[in-house]
């Protein structure tokens, strides 16, 4: 017998969880063939983006899998119960904007704005929704279900009943967790390394969300490199999803951190990952110990930081060697 959601969710109690949804009967709704498996991902990931901007409901992680979702997400209750009511109008007009009389949505304007924000009632409980992740996965769920079955000429229903959560309530299983979700399709044994699985929040931290939708992800991973190999580091690219780094005190962007006010990096997240992909149990797709580190994968190491290093201090730095070439 399944529990009541609200004895699994509650937000005074804890703010993170974990969320699995099963494609019904286990079939592979959201796979098929190349094209059709880039499709149906991108429209999960057009509406995560869609909720995650206009909700108080943020994605710390994602992994889209042929058959399956998790995700992680965060809801920062604290900040969704100072919006203004313009403010909570303005983001549930967003996700539901009016309709005219043949049902399709009309441009939100400041009448529209001003009518909803004038009620009080209706705007409480749009800002209870706004934060409810039951409702986020509502909102997520029925949108795919409709836009699938219009690619495929039918009716029926995507996903297996209720989605499961569970409740992460310290720092090392926020980790643990977040690990478990980017390495999903690397144990499933659809990739070779961690970073080479798509439609993860790992994919989108290294190559932006681009490299999901829009089919350029060998053109991004090209542009990583050489950026990597410039700055000696790997760079965490920011988006609608939250971020793993940046979270430190006088940090821009605190909030939107999975873990404000620690000494977490992205770089460090990925050695986490590394180490971790070397330690699988047997059964599941595991890195070989004499494997390169995720770090020299994506073109980041002390030979090539050093090479960049000598070329900088022997000739300058490269914004300075172009001003004096144009003068």
């Amino acid at each position: 017998m399944s529990l009541p959601r609200s004895s699994q969710i509650c937000l005074s109690e804890c703010t993170c969880y974990h969320v699995i949804s099963r494609c019904n009967r286990q079939l592979h709704l959201l796979g098929g063939d190349p094209d059709a498996r880039a499709d149906r991902k991108g429209l999960l990931l057009k509406q995560l983006e869609r909720l995650a901007t206009h909700t108080a409901v943020g994605v710390a992680g994602f992994s889209i899998m042929d058959n399956h979702v998790h995700l992680l997400l965060k809801v920062d209750a604290e900040s969704a119960r100072k919006w203004s009511a313009r403010e909570v109008a303005r983001r549930w007009l967003a996700l539901h904007p009016p309709r005219d009389g043949y049902f399709k949505p009309v441009e939100v304007g400041d009448e529209h704005l001003a009518v909803l924000a004038s009620d009080a009632d209706a705007i409480a409980a749009a800002r209870e929704k706004l934060m409810s992740i039951s409702q986020f996965m509502k909102e997520l769920k029925q949108e795919v279900t409709q836009r699938i079955n219009r690619l495929d000429d039918t009716v029926g229903s995507v996903w297996a009943g209720r989605f499961k959560s569970k409740r992460v309530t310290d720092e090392a299983q926020l980790l643990t967790t977040l690990a478990y979700i980017d390495l999903n399709p690397f144990a499933a044994g659809v990739c070779k390394t961690p970073e080479q699985g798509e439609h993860t929040s790992l994919a989108a931290r290294l190559f932006g969300g681009a490299s999901q939708a829009d089919g350029v992800e060998a053109t991004l991973k090209t542009s990583v490199r050489k950026k990597n190999k410039q700055s000696g580091q790997v760079r965490e690219r920011r988006g609608w999803w939250m971020t793993v780094g940046g979270g430190q005190p006088g940090m821009a962007g605190r909030a939107r951190s999975l873990m404000p006010d620690t000494d977490l990096t992205f770089g460090r997240y990925l050695k986490l990952l590394d180490a971790v992909s070397r330690l699988m149990r047997k059964g599941k797709n595991r890195m070989q110990d004499d494997a390169r580190t995720i770090s020299q994968r994506l073109g980041v190491s002390p030979l090539n930081v050093a090479a960049t290093l000598t070329s900088w201090f022997e000739e300058g730095l490269p914004w300075d060697r172009a001003r004096v070439a144009s003068g």
